[in-house]
């Protein structure tokens, strides 16, 4: 997992820290969230804001950046948890995208072998799959961060297959 770093604008930082401003619940969401686009992952909840770009998903100060959170740190303990506390949110974090992506890796995987077993172009995939045939591309090349499980398990009902989920 390639990590990003976070470039923290003006007083986004300190914002957060704010009890006024963000409740600590809300700060461990926020710090979820946050470590997630850290591990190139997308946000549960965005909005677009292409005004200011395609592809552009939060709204920026445009103001000289106060503080980064390195690759490798801990945005909880940037977002002012005490270090045990911050250790145990980052872990925790971590635990939840881990298993996304196994998740992603396994209907990847699923598909890239129907591909290959059907021994399909990449169009011909492409077309019965409802999806370009760069995004094949993507499937095949398992780049998780392109696709969301459901897109993923729509592109397997096109496929035919039948996805179950078990949760222990």
């Amino acid at each position: 997992m390639r990590e990003k770093p976070i470039d923290w604008r003006g007083s986004s930082l300190r914002d957060i820290k704010d009890d006024d401003i963000f409740t600590p619940n809300a700060r461990k969401e926020a710090g979820h969230q946050l470590d997630r686009v850290q591990s190139g992952l997308e946000p549960d909840n965005w909005k677009p804001f292409d005004v200011v770009g395609a592809g552009t998903k939060e709204i920026r100060n445009e103001t000289k950046s106060m503080h980064i959170t390195p690759v490798g740190g801990n945005v909880f303990a940037d977002l002012g948890f005490e270090p045990e506390e911050a250790a145990a949110l980052k872990a925790e974090s971590q635990r939840i995208i881990s298993e996304k992506l196994a998740i992603k890796d396994s209907l990847m995987t699923e598909l890239a072998g129907w591909i290959e077993a059907k021994k399909l172009k990449q169009s011909e995939a492409a077309e019965i799959l409802g999806v370009t045939r760069p995004r094949v591309s993507d499937v095949i090349n398992k780049k998780a961060i392109k696709f969301t499980i459901d897109a993923l398990v729509d592109m397997l009902a096109r496929a035919g297959k039948h996805v179950q989920l078990s949760v222990q």
